[in-house]
Parts: C-alpha cells; sequence; structure tokens
C-alpha cells in the first residue's frame, strides 16, 4: 500500500495556483493510502484493499458475493433515483445525486453508488464511505466493471475534508475538467487534514490553465 504525505502543504497549494498545474491527488496535511499521482494528465489506479475502518462486516461490497443489505447504508442512482422521494434512499428507490445521499447517510454513514456517472463534485467527511461499482439495473451486487464515475463540469471531482476518522473510497473513477481561469489548477481528488483510503480508483486530472498576461512594458519609457 502506498502512502503519500504532503509537505509545506501552503507552499504547494500556491505553487499550484500559480503554475496551473495538474494534480491528480493533492494531499493537504493529510494521509492517502492506496492511490495518488502528481504526473499531469495521468489516471492512477489504486491497488489497496480499502481499510476505512468502521464498516460493518457484510457492508463492503467488493467482499460479497451478493448485494449488501439496506441497512448497510444509503443508495444512489444519477438515472433511476429521486432526491425529493419520501422513501428515497433505498435500493428499490434510490437518491439521484451523491450529495443528498452523503447528507441523509450522516457523518459516520456509507453511500452505495450505481455504476454510473454522476455530473458532481462531492465533498465527503472523515469517516464517511463511498462505495462504487454497483449494477442497479440488477440486484445491486459488485460488479467491478462498472466503475462509478464523478466528473463534475467544473471544479474538483471528490473533495475530503471535515468530520473526524478515515474516509473510504472504492471503486470510483474520478475525473476533473480543464481549468478555465487564468492559472488554475486542474484536481480530481483533495484530501484536506484528514485519513483517506482509496481502493481500485482511477483518478484523471484534466490540463491547468496558463497564467494571465503579464503587464505590458514601453521599451522606450525611462527607467
Amino acid at each position: 500500500m502506498h502512502r503519500s504525505k504532503s509537505h509545506s502543504p501552503h507552499n504547494n497549494l500556491r505553487a499550484r495556483s500559480i503554475l496551473g498545474a495538474v494534480s491528480a491527488l493533492l494531499v493537504l496535511g493529510a494521509v492517502a493510502s492506496g492511490c495518488g499521482s502528481d504526473s499531469p494528465t495521468t489516471t492512477t489506479t489504486s491497488t489497496a484493499s480499502g481499510m476505512g475502518g468502521g464498516v460493518p462486516a457484510g457492508c463492503t461490497p467488493s467482499t460479497e458475493s451478493g448485494p449488501v443489505a439496506e441497512s448497510c447504508g444509503v443508495f444512489v442512482s444519477s438515472s433511476k433515483g429521486d432526491d425529493s422521494a419520501a422513501d428515497a434512499g433505498s435500493p428499490s428507490s434510490p437518491y439521484a445525486t451523491v450529495a443528498a445521499a452523503l447528507k441523509a447517510a450522516g457523518p459516520s454513514g456509507r453511500v452505495y453508488l450505481c455504476g454510473e456517472s454522476f455530473a458532481e463534485a462531492v465533498e465527503l467527511a472523515g469517516g464517511q464511505a463511498l462505495f462504487g461499482a454497483l449494477d442497479c439495473a440488477g440486484d445491486w451486487s459488485y460488479d467491478a466493471s462498472k466503475k462509478t464515475t464523478l466528473e463534475p463540469e467544473s471544479g474538483i471531482a471528490l473533495t475530503v475534508t471535515g468530520g473526524s476518522g478515515a474516509a473510504t473510497i472504492e471503486d470510483l473513477a474520478l475525473k476533473s475538467a480543464d481549468a478555465t481561469e487564468p492559472g488554475a489548477s486542474s484536481v480530481a481528488a483533495l484530501v484536506d487534514g484528514l485519513e483517506a483510503n482509496f481502493a481500485r480508483c482511477d483518478l484523471s486530472a484534466g490540463k491547468g490553465a496558463d497564467g494571465a498576461d503579464g503587464m505590458g512594458f514601453d521599451a522606450a519609457t525611462p527607467a
């Protein structure tokens, strides 16, 4: 298991902002296990087993032969869900957005994502867990070939901040768009001051933006 720890996090963040850099995983005063790369436009696949702690037996999809129990957490499908449904959160009536599901799940809740795409920039707290690659067209069993994708139109795909304890992220593809503001960075995932355990995650950052043009200089103006 690879561990990555940042040094002088504020300096690192400032450098990335000025240069318009590309970062798959940006770690600020935290520890991220399982995946991460600062190589431009690189997709990184983790191989860690994802040990977030606090996940009850039978509630980790990748270790089960069938679907996890409804009592394990909150379920989400961008194509089948409805955030306004009175019974939203179950496999038969999932939420439509990850944000609504995380809010309903609570500080140490677990959210189970259909293996489809979500156009959201997601904020995950320490102690919470995201499990992707679930077959919502069937019985919500785990299917490693159906990785869940978080791909917002702008911003960071996944930010881990706040809360307490380790966050767990399994079977997600995190994709950030190209930066558009001068000097801005493209970051697929940011872990801020917490421990985050990734398993079988692909992180892909877009292109960083060029810096703003400098001030003009008139060579004829005396010094």
